[in-house]
């Protein structure tokens, strides 16, 4: 009788981003196989000790070359979680570059023009996140200030303001925070800012609850059991590296804000924020508003860059990604919720926006809903 393979899962459960990654491994063993999990710290030590056990297979956040160089010593099927440094080893990663072009997607429609990363600068995560969101600042007509580690207070006292700061972590956002804080800028109506990990913890506990970047750490944890199984199977990978794209984007107080000196401007993006997804159309919300039609639509796209109708689809479409990846709605249910009376519609549209249809997203999202057949 064949013994049960035995996977060792080496992530610092002290961080969301490793526990995530662990309940994504089990999400995967509970769908395709059985294996035996052990979890221990990704150290020096855990993997000397691994020398003497010899597991069956390791999925593990190597953070350094060293790390890395030990776990392959072993010889034994390995999958790397971590992007924190360059490597060889098959991996499921955070597609880093990415979450910046999110970050920098979110600060743009909420008006900003001045904008700064806030990164460590060693790290292989934080410079791909700074090269996104700088690249789509750039394409939309915008530069970017550096934050350096240790000179938060100082940077944010001089750059201009209202100014967007998006940090490569939730640790490093809750620094420009306390950096904020000590400049006597206020969060967020002088300085935005936004974080990734969507650690919960971290952002609720921030002295203004920070908003954050999911970085759909569960699938990664999935996908790179999903590698780890082939591997263990004697398989060729078709390829070493899983690139995951983040589930969404988490507003909290440190960037709910609005940056826009054009009052009806503002008081539109209010009003459509709030009633895009009741359904509603443009000629709506005119009533509530001191200009025209044609005026508005002019100062809206010359402050935005597209038209109100086009901010009304990217609002539903924001709700729609976001109860495809937290809910189980069916998408009927689903395109009501987000203001569109015919499913079909929805979902015609939703593909041409996405590239595919709700149900393939939501699969996508979450890495959990089929097994994977060989």
């Amino acid at each position: 009788m064949e013994s049960t393979p035995v996977v060792y899962l080496l992530v610092p459960l002290g961080l969301s981003y490793g526990r995530e990654v662990m309940r994504g491994v089990r999400e995967y063993t509970k769908a395709n196989c059985l294996w035996q999990l052990a979890v221990a710290e990704p150290i020096a030590a855990t993997l000397r000790t691994l020398r003497k056990e010899k597991p069956d297979g390791i999925i593990a956040m190597l953070t350094s070359a060293a790390l890395e160089k030990a776990a392959r010593e072993l010889r034994v099927p390995t999958v790397n979680v971590s992007s924190w440094c360059k490597g060889v080893l098959p991996r499921a990663v955070p597609d880093n570059e990415a979450i910046g072009r999110m970050a920098a997607e979110h600060f743009v429609s909420r008006g900003f023009r001045n904008f700064a990363f806030a990164g460590m600068s060693q790290l292989l995560f934080s410079q791909q996140r700074q090269q996104g969101f700088v690249r789509a600042l750039r394409e939309a007509g915008w530069g970017c200030h550096e934050i350096p580690e240790g000179g938060d207070a100082r940077c944010i006292r001089s750059f201009p303001k209202p100014l967007g700061v998006f940090a490569c972590n939730d640790v490093r956002a809750r620094q420009v925070i306390s950096g904020c804080m000590k400049a006597k800028a206020c969060v967020p109506e002088d300085v935005a800012v936004l974080g990734v990990d969507n650690d919960e913890t971290l952002c609720e506990l921030s002295e203004v609850p920070l908003s954050s970047i999911d970085p759909a750490s569960r699938r990664v944890g999935f996908e790179a059991a999903a590698l780890l199984d082939r591997l263990m199977q004697g398989k060729t990978l078709e390829q070493k590296w899983m690139i995951v794209p983040p589930a969404g984007l988490v507003v909290r107080a440190s960037s709910d804000v609005l940056a826009v000196s054009d009052c009806e401007v503002a008081n539109a993006m209010r009003y459509m924020q709030a009633h895009a997804c009741d359904p509603m159309r443009v000629e709506d919300m005119m009533g509530v508003l001191r200009v025209s039609r044609r005026t508005l639509e002019k100062r809206f796209r010359t402050t935005f860059g597209r038209t109100l109708h086009d901010e009304i689809r990217r609002l539903q479409f924001e709700k729609a990604r976001q109860l495809l990846c937290d809910t189980d709605l069916k998408i009927p249910q689903v395109a009501r919720k987000c203001g569109f009376r015919d499913p079909k519609r929805f979902t015609t549209l939703f593909r041409q926006e996405f590239g595919s249809p709700p149900t393939a997203f939501r699969r996508d999202s979450r890495g959990i809903a089929l097994p994977i057949i060989a």
